[in-house]
């Protein structure tokens, strides 16, 4: 699956998690097929971190012109000068000192609410996209069967190394079942914190 059909599906089983129920706030119901779904949320949908120009070099007059707009028209764009002489340190702090002042809003959201309240966290590649997809098989078949711990792990292959055999001791199999107990529940604790986080608008967040 790619981000967007994990989102999908995602978003399904916290709406029927949720205590409220309701992702309305982000984008629309997800009781329709999923291409039909992406077409409607298409535009709320884009990682809107490749649209958004946190800063832009000046490089002459001309540009100057283009980029600035007096703050009494629009007060979202903030003119600054930086001498690159000065450490690189004392720049970092310097500009935190400025944002403090300047853009007081929630870390990582503008101030002004001008998109959707959805925002895309980072994905780094395609182990990430692995396991969430992992992720939601495992809260599936915690969801839907009897299945223990240790057997959902070793359903899903999820360690070989430690699947049970018949000639296994009393004491290798309690080892073994632990151990695929404790992966499955670390999975289980992160797809919860993970819809907690998309009620929030956030995904996938979920450590």
């Amino acid at each position: 699956m790619d981000k967007h059909q994990l989102l999908y599906e995602w978003a399904k089983r916290t709406v029927k998690a949720s205590e409220s129920g309701d992702l309305s706030h982000l984008f629309t119901s997800t009781n329709v097929p999923f291409d039909q779904w992406m077409a409607e949320n298409k535009e709320y949908l884009e990682d809107l971190a490749d649209k958004l120009i946190g800063f832009q070099i000046i490089k002459n007059e001309e540009e100057y012109r283009h980029w600035y707009t007096p703050p009494e028209i629009y007060d979202l764009d903030l003119c600054v000068f930086i001498d690159m002489n000065v450490p690189k340190d004392q720049l970092v702090k310097q500009f935190r000192k400025l944002l403090t002042k300047h853009h007081p809003g929630k870390v990582g959201r503008p101030k002004h609410k001008t998109y959707s309240d959805f925002e895309w966290c980072e994905i780094s590649g395609k182990t990430t996209l692995d396991t969430l997809e992992l992720m939601l098989k495992i809260y599936d078949l915690r969801e839907t069967t009897s299945l223990r711990l240790w057997q959902i792990a070793e359903k899903l292959k999820m360690n070989p190394s430690q699947a049970t055999t018949k000639t296994d001791t009393h004491d290798e199999l309690v080892d073994k079942k632990a151990i695929l107990s404790s992966t499955v529940s670390r999975y289980l604790q992160w797809a919860n914190k993970l819809m907690k986080n998309l009620e929030e608008g956030r995904f996938p967040k979920y450590r």
